[in-house]
């Protein structure tokens, strides 16, 4: 019994160190690739509650707002999933022996599903920012730096250290 403790006590290191490297891997795989230029996208989201609250809008203002983020609710849906589902086909057709010129036409397809979403996006925002008062924009913009700043503070803190793990 003794020895079968011993032993345990020799693997388990080494058994937590695959384990660890084996999420990782995953982990890294679940990461949309990106040029090695660019940073990370802020995830994208319409203004918290606590956020549009804090503005003070009119109902006017509200009912403007609601209106313009379901507006284009469905087409950002959509759009999000063929962007999922053309990542999913690049990761797919990395795996395999896909042509080079192949794969680059694909990341190119995603790079264009990117900037369009991104357009999208840039076009809610600024129909958004018609609704508001000067006042209201300086405060929504000091909100959204606010919460950039804090999504990589945290972001940060999670992945500090993780690249000198293994």
């Amino acid at each position: 019994m003794s020895q079968i403790l011993k032993i345990t006590k020799i693997m388990k290191p080494k058994f937590l160190y695959l384990i660890c490297a084996g999420i990782g891997a995953i982990a890294i795989n679940l990461i949309p690739s990106l040029p090695a230029n660019s940073q990370p996208a802020v995830p994208p989201s319409s203004p918290p509650t606590n956020v549009l609250r804090s503005l003070n809008l009119s109902d006017v203002q509200k009912r403007q707002i609601q209106v313009i983020l379901e507006k284009g609710k469905d087409s950002r849906r959509a759009s999000s999933q063929e962007l999922r589902t053309r990542q999913q086909e690049l990761r797919t057709m990395m795996d395999g022996n896909t042509p080079r010129e192949v794969l680059t036409e694909k990341f190119n397809q995603i790079q264009n599903l990117r900037r369009q979403n991104e357009q999208k996006r840039f076009g809610q925002m600024l129909a958004m920012r018609e609704v508001l008062t000067p006042q209201q924009r300086s405060q929504l913009s000091k909100a959204v730096r606010d919460a950039r700043r804090n999504w990589r503070e945290r972001r940060g803190r999670r992945f500090s250290g993780f690249d000198n793990e293994f």
